[in-house]
């Protein structure tokens, strides 16, 4: 089962205690999900867990039993038909924090989706009008969830991309089972990352490292072929050969080659005095040449 799958039953299991927010969510289904009914508000939607949770608040509230029946078509959608629209609707609906809540999930559980966690962090309520986007966005600052909005087709769209919105979002609506893996997949990922940071560092590190071993050893030749090492004081002499022995390590482990061991600092001045002799020679056989 997908991930925006899981939530949506997690979410369609969780029915709300309070009367007040099962007028809420109640009210949230028939905004989003609602269109004109025989008498009423028919419900619709793909999910069966989502159809019967539509049909256990309609009877909780309306204290009866609404009609339900499934609609053909290809994407076979069930639909809830409400004998009359929900007595609380418009902002009385999520006008306490408890049926904001309530309102949020009412209204994802109509229209809204959410990526794999692996495919990147996107949430999503889909909103037949800009009104009705404002209102979910609005909601979302409420509870310090910062949201955009833009139009798709002829609805509009209102999304969340940080994960930390998301984790939010889906804790206010009480998705916790779910909010529990989202975590977990976090906290994965960041190590992943972190991990892959470090390996990246440590190959740059190394390429470093090499190429310029490989500019000391051109230096030291140069030196070699020019001058001869044994012109060179007794210090660079000893660093031109102990490199020479030594041409793949870095300046650090090359220092405990020395007899006694060097620094790694100690080691890198030697070489560039190395490296300053080796281009004046270059630079006089330049001008001789």
């Amino acid at each position: 089962m997908e991930f925006a799958e899981r939530v949506r039953h997690e979410l369609a299991r969780a029915m709300p205690k309070r009367r007040c927010c099962q007028h809420a969510e109640l009210a949230a289904f028939a905004a989003f999900s609602g269109e004109p009914g025989p008498g009423g508000v028919r419900l619709t939607a793909g999910s069966a867990a989502v159809v019967r949770k539509m049909f256990s608040l309609a009877k909780l509230v309306l204290g009866e039993a609404p009609a339900m029946r499934r609609q053909g078509g290809r994407r076979g959608r069930f639909a809830v038909e409400l004998p009359q629209p929900p007595p609380v609707s418009g902002e009385a609906a999520y006008a306490r924090d408890c049926c904001g809540r309530a309102y949020l999930r009412g209204a994802w559980l109509s229209r809204g989706s959410i990526s794999e966690p692996e495919a990147g962090y996107h949430l999503e309520f889909v909103a037949g009008t800009p009104g009705q986007a404002e209102t979910l966005r609005g909601l979302l600052a409420r509870y310090g969830v910062a949201a955009g909005m833009a139009p798709r087709k002829a609805d509009w769209v209102v999304y969340l991309k940080g994960a930390d919105a998301i984790a939010e979002l889906l804790r206010l609506t009480g998705a916790h089972g779910a909010l529990l893996e989202w975590e977990d997949f976090r906290v994965l990922k960041e190590m992943r990352n972190r991990i892959n940071r470090l390996v990246n560092a440590e190959t740059s590190n190394v390429e470093k490292s090499v190429t310029a071993a490989l500019k000391q050893i051109e230096d030291i030749r140069l030196i070699e072929a020019e001058l001869g090492l044994d012109k060179l004081p007794p210090s660079l002499r000893e660093a031109a050969q102990v490199r020479l022995a030594y041409p793949d390590v870095s300046l650090r482990d090359l220092g405990q080659r020395f007899d006694p061991p060097l620094s790694k600092s100690a080691v890198n001045h030697r070489m560039r005095r190395l490296a300053r002799i080796a281009e004046d020679l270059q630079r006089n056989k330049t001008a001789s040449g």
